[in-house]
This record gives C-alpha cells, sequence and structure tokens, in this order.
C-alpha cells in the first residue's frame, strides 16, 4: 500500500491530514515524516555566516573542523563550540568534536 510521490511539499492541512503539493492535488496522510533535505543554512541567524559552519553538506564543514583544530594547537585560548540542532546526530557531532 505505500507509493512514492516526488513533489514539493507547499502546505499542511493537519485537520484534514492532507499534505499540499506543488504538482497534484493534496494527499491524504494517517502519519506523515518530512525529509528537509541535506543542508542547513541559517542565513537569517545574526552572525551566523560569519561565525558558523553548517554540518551538511560534510566536505566543507570537514575542511573547516580541520582549520580550527590546527589554529587551537597553535593557541592557548580555550575552545569553545556550539552545537546547534539536536537529536542523535548533534549529539555524536558534540561527542566527536570533544
Amino acid at each position: 500500500g505505500a507509493r512514492i510521490i516526488l513533489d514539493k511539499a507547499i502546505g499542511l492541512d493537519r485537520e484534514a491530514r492532507r499534505v499540499h503539493l506543488a504538482g497534484r492535488p493534496p494527499v491524504r496522510y494517517d502519519i506523515v515524516s518530512f525529509d528537509i533535505g541535506a543542508t542547513a543554512i541559517l542565513p537569517d541567524v545574526e552572525g551566523f555566516e560569519a561565525f558558523s559552519h553548517s554540518v551538511k553538506p560534510m566536505g566543507p564543514f570537514a575542511a573547516a573542523w580541520e582549520a580550527f583544530v590546527a589554529e587551537r594547537k597553535t593557541s592557548h585560548a580555550p575552545a569553545r563550540c556550539i552545537v546547534i540542532g539536536g537529536g542523535v546526530a548533534g549529539v555524536e557531532l558534540a561527542l566527536a568534536m570533544a
């Protein structure tokens, strides 16, 4: 009874349990889960561009992390890192960074 629909979700009617799509009529659901993609850019957060690195995609983050670690090796200042986001992946990232 499963099917895949490749489209853009443009609205959600929680009362009627329908997802509104860009290219077809709404689809009814019992349970819904959204995949929001593989990027996490927060340009509306003040300071994001200047002071942060998105973990997704991983390549640019890995390069920035290596540069940060190399800089910390020559500095005696404490490293202060914050993980914005949550769930298991956020905890895993915080532990790996420690």
